[in-house]
């Protein structure tokens, strides 16, 4: 878990605090604000997923690449007289 999808989480249950007390007081302003604070705090969490995910699919074709170039050199040896 990364630090967006961390902050992401923080975010949301901060907004569902806020939601429940708006609730619980009648201030819709409150409860907007927690509405708000909730869905910022989910896009941020997936944000921070997408994020993990470019990041290991980057490493997988780095890996891919590296694999690639050692299989052409080991060819190349194996035709040279």
């Amino acid at each position: 878990m990364n630090k967006d999808e961390l902050e992401g989480k923080a975010k949301e249950a901060q907004g569902g605090v806020k939601e429940s007390l708006g609730n619980l007081t009648g201030n819709e302003q409150l409860q907007a604000e927690g509405k708000a604070d909730k869905v910022e705090g989910k896009a941020q969490g997936l944000l921070g997923k997408v994020g993990e995910k470019l990041h290991e699919a980057a490493e997988q074709v780095k890996e891919a690449a590296q694999h690639a170039s050692e299989k052409a050199k080991e060819t190349k040896e194996e035709h040279q007289p």
